[in-house]
């Protein structure tokens, strides 16, 4: 129960912006992972 009620708390926390952010920069991220054939990038 203490897992859950914690877990919810740092849910509702969350920075929206930066999940959107994050959201927004995936295609790039995508791009630059086919780009190096799934080896490092910079993130």
């Amino acid at each position: 129960q203490e897992l859950i009620r914690v877990a919810q708390e740092e849910w509702a926390n969350l920075n929206i912006e930066l999940l959107h952010c994050l959201i927004l920069s995936m295609p790039k991220r995508i791009k630059d992972i086919i780009k190096v054939k799934g080896g490092h990038i910079k993130y």
